[in-house]
């Protein structure tokens, strides 16, 4: 079956699932009363492992949340259905996730709100392949390891597109990122696409690699909140920005400190956060202005956003295009600059 049918299945039956994962012991606080104020406001986030997201951790660690008076709950949950059925069944108010993520969510009318960008792949993600690959074209026909519907699938299909390669000319193999790396090491692929560490232990393997350094589409993670939750906690959602950018300035300013925490947080080893972040950049409150824009103006992360939506939409992945208006909230970022 191809992406697109698969993932508009998914998408189509979110709201009636139940949950199919547990987040943490927290509740949603969704249902909480309006309020101008962060006070003591719980926010329920769930996210991957990966070092890019790492700088939550920090900020939990430092206080930086305690100092914008919230009580951030996060859990790891690997899958990325997993994570959207639990969006779905109200347990979560917010995602660290793929940018494009919220693109096919908003465009399957699950609307979210990007507050935050986190950082942007340098080399940190990308396509490995076996020997008997000669090149890029010669992935026409093979199998190929992928987690449909996530960032690595759009990087792969631009790719493909790039060599002149449809989606329906290759084989594409469905499974987690972290899988899909581990399936190529144990030579159950021809080629996969993954992140690092992943990516660095396939290249060990013998496979040859073409990433986001060789090819610079914008692959971006950020951090969105549900439009209820946004909308009722204002000063949460800024606080919560406030907080992550601390935590960025703390990551620049003692960069060993932070890969322990952040590496203590994940449940992975520093000296793979510490190679993962030589091909991420993580972003702070600098590169935040020019992604949101300051006030009047557009930033880059529109253009990225609507790129995103054109592309999924034109390969029938998402049923629409959006407005990317509608998925990004500057104000929080816009907050920092006064």
């Amino acid at each position: 079956m191809f992406a697109s049918k698969r993932i508009q299945k998914t998408l189509a039956v979110l709201t009636a699932l139940a949950m199919a994962v547990t987040i943490g012991a927290c509740g949603s606080s969704n249902d909480s009363k309006e309020s101008n104020s962060a006070a003591d406001t719980t926010v329920n986030i769930a996210f991957p492992t990966w070092s890019g997201y790492g700088p939550l951790y920090i900020a939990k660690e430092k206080g930086y949340f305690a100092e914008q008076h919230l009580n951030v709950n996060m859990k790891i949950v690997e899958g990325l259905s997993e994570r959207k059925q639990a969006l779905a069944g109200g347990s979560l108010d917010a995602l660290a996730t793929a940018a494009d993520v919220i693109v096919n969510l908003a465009a399957n009318d699950i609307p979210m709100k990007t507050t935050w960008v986190l950082d942007i792949s340098n080399g940190s993600d990308g396509i490995v392949y076996n020997k008997s690959i000669k090149s890029l074209k010669d992935l026409k026909g093979k199998q190929i390891a992928v987690e449909e519907g996530t960032t690595d699938h759009f990087f792969l299909l631009k790719v493909l597109q790039q060599n002149g390669i449809a989606e329906s000319d290759v084989k594409l193999v469905n499974m987690t990122t972290g899988d899909a790396g581990t399936a190529f090491v144990g030579g159950k692929v021809p080629a996969a696409v993954t992140y690092e560490p992943y990516l660095s232990q396939a290249a060990a393997a013998g496979g040859k690699t073409y990433t986001t350094k060789d090819d610079p589409i914008p692959l971006l993670d950020v951090v969105a909140f549900t439009d209820g939750f946004a909308s009722k906690h204002p000063a949460a959602v800024k606080g919560f920005s406030k907080a992550l950018a601390e935590a960025a300035q703390y990551a620049k300013d003692n960069p060993k400190d932070a890969d322990k925490i952040m590496a203590n947080g994940l449940q992975m080893d520093v000296s793979d956060v510490e190679s993962t972040l030589k091909v991420l950049k993580i972003f702070g409150a600098e590169e935040n202005t020019k992604q949101f824009g300051k006030e009047g103006s557009h930033g880059e992360l529109r253009s990225t956003m609507d790129e995103y939506s054109q592309f999924y939409a034109s390969h029938k992945i998402t049923p629409k295009t959006i407005n990317p208006d509608d998925v990004i909230d500057a104000t929080p970022v816009r907050a920092l600059q006064q």
